[in-house]
């Protein structure tokens, strides 16, 4: 039942087209881990969003694009 309920209420749409792929080998256990790996998703897309906008920097600032105007 609580797979189910998962299924069933699970606010996001991709968490319960995925757990309808597995179909009969949909457990309990199968079911809560979609869910958190869909929830996981965008935190990690944001982490890896910000290490490439600090990567940018960086790699700009070793090539002398960061430099403060006024010096030479």
């Amino acid at each position: 039942m609580l797979r189910d309920a998962i299924l069933l209420r699970s606010l996001s749409l991709d968490v319960g087209e995925k757990c309808l792929d597995k179909g009969d080998a949909l457990t309990l256990e199968k079911a809560i881990s979609v869910g958190q790996i869909d929830e996981s998703s965008p935190e990690s897309l944001r982490v890896i969003g910000e290490d490439l906008k600090v990567h940018a920097i960086t790699s700009a600032r070793r090539r002398g694009r960061g430099r403060p105007c006024g010096r030479g």
